[in-house]
């Protein structure tokens, strides 16, 4: 009995799916368990990489001196697809923006905030947690440079309510970068007989950074240092689980294109049994022998 062929559709939409969401383009063609297997999977061996590593695993900066090895499994991450690509643009995004911290706003910017404020308020110094939201107005300066200032509200650890202003030359990190938090330095400042005064600044003070402005950022060298000290062992793992999966996705985007690589296919006229003989022999002589019998 002859098995029916697989019907791949049209092969390179098919591939063209499969590479670009694993399991897509077997859901295309109609073949339902390979698309859970693959999708399943695949994005499950991905994303425990990316779990593994606080999603900082998956990113790759292309620079002169560059480990070649680091390319190598750059590449086999890709094969997962979409990821791939939008990490390529990532990298492209952080080029053209730089390392540079952000001095200047062409619009406000408002966003929840933590960190720690250091403020003198009379003999008494106050050193606290603190949390809320912080606003930040672009402004001139005095000698008519585009600046930043700014208003922190909020609670201290202590329960206290708390609203402090946020002098000139306020300043916050690179606006795209491999890490979730935004870096804000500041000083704090108020109003005391028509003059502004200095009391106080924010440390170890951040906002959150957009997704699409931190996933698959390329790291500097020192940051590349500091995942390496901050995961041990577990770096390398992840990075394992990441290529592993853009691998057997490349597997799934041949067996799209191609079709299952054995187990399938038309029955022809010559196939083989054992003892030497034909198929095609032993259908010939049936009538032969029917005819004879009669």
């Amino acid at each position: 009995m002859q098995e029916p062929e697989v019907n791949l559709k049209d092969p390179l939409i098919a591939a063209a799916l499969a590479y670009l969401v694993p399991g897509l383009g077997h859901l295309y063609q109609g073949r339902l368990f390979k698309a859970a297997i693959y999708s399943v999977c695949i994005l499950s061996l991905f994303g425990y990489g990316l779990w593994l590593s606080g999603g900082k695993i998956f990113q790759y900066r292309s620079e002169p001196g560059k480990p070649r090895t680091e390319l190598l499994s750059f590449v086999a991450q890709c094969g997962v697809g979409l990821p791939g690509l939008f990490a390529i643009n990532q990298g492209r995004r952080y080029r053209r923006s730089g390392d540079q911290v952000t001095s200047s706003l062409s619009e406000p910017l408002s966003s929840s905030f933590q960190g720690k404020i250091q403020v003198q308020q009379g003999d008494q110094d106050i050193a606290e947690e603190m949390t809320g939201t912080i606003a930040f107005s672009p402004a001139v300066g005095q000698f008519g440079d585009p600046t930043i200032v700014g208003r922190v509200t909020g609670t201290l650890a202590n329960g206290q309510s708390v609203d402090y202003m946020l002098a000139e030359g306020t300043r916050l990190g690179p606006a795209v970068r491999n890490s979730p938090r935004r870096m804000v330095s500041a000083d704090i400042v108020e109003e005391e007989n028509g003059r502004t005064v200095r009391i106080g600044r924010l440390e170890d003070a951040s906002i959150p950074r957009s997704f699409w402005n931190w996933f698959a950022v390329p790291l500097s060298h020192s940051e590349d240092q500091d995942l390496h000290r901050e995961l041990g062992k577990y770096h390398e793992l992840a990075l394992v689980f990441t290529m592993i999966a853009g691998l057997l996705n490349v597997l799934a985007v041949w067996d799209a294109f191609d079709g299952p690589a054995y187990g399938y296919g038309l029955d022809t006229e010559t196939d083989e049994i054992p003892g030497g003989s034909s198929v095609s022999a032993i259908r010939k002589s049936e009538p032969e022998a029917v005819g004879a019998n009669s």
